[in-house]
């Protein structure tokens, strides 16, 4: 092993690789992005694999064993993706953005729902429910007030609003 903090840069290529549960060999599955490759996310079945690039577009990969074999598919946020969930059914995928925005995603079909606007800052985190009809967004910038609110993801409606916050909401 060697000590990659002394011995060379530090890298800015963060890959996602596939590693059989059996043994046999890595794959790369974002070899084709030379940047950041984050915040990945599996969807209920196990059958699909999201993940979020800096350059602001989120990868959805049908993993072997899915219907539609190994293919990618991107869907474009306007900003770096901080978070993303799939609900319970693998349907709908939600990501929160840098921007303030949160889209909610048809996970089959690729397309955009709706975009849920309202955060007056980056949105950090975000988890929906187990039966999917809330969905918690929270956020902030570090140092400064954060926001939680409540949303119908089916909708888009804001529920509730939990108000101002003392500082950034990193999770809910």
């Amino acid at each position: 092993a060697r000590d990659v903090a002394i011995g060379e840069p530090w890298s800015t290529n963060f890959d996602l690789f596939a590693v059989p549960a059996g043994g046999g060999r890595p794959r790369n599955l974002t070899a084709d992005n030379p940047a950041w490759d984050t915040h990945p996310v599996f969807s209920p079945d196990g059958k699909t694999l999201a993940s979020a690039a800096d350059d602001g577009t989120v990868k959805l990969w049908d993993l072997p064993g899915s219907a539609r074999g190994p293919v990618k598919a991107e869907v474009p946020p306007p900003q770096r993706v901080n978070a993303m969930a799939f609900t319970a059914d693998g349907r709908t995928l939600v990501t929160a953005g840098a921007d303030g925005t949160v889209r909610v995603w048809d996970a089959v079909t690729r397309a955009d729902r709706h975009c849920l606007r309202g955060h007056a800052s980056p949105v950090q985190a975000l988890a929906l429910s187990p039966d999917g009809k809330t969905l918690a967004v929270a956020g902030g910038t570090p140092g400064q007030s954060g926001e939680v609110a409540l949303y119908d993801p089916a909708s888009g409606k804001l529920v509730k609003s939990l108000g101002s916050l003392a500082d950034t909401v990193f999770g809910v």
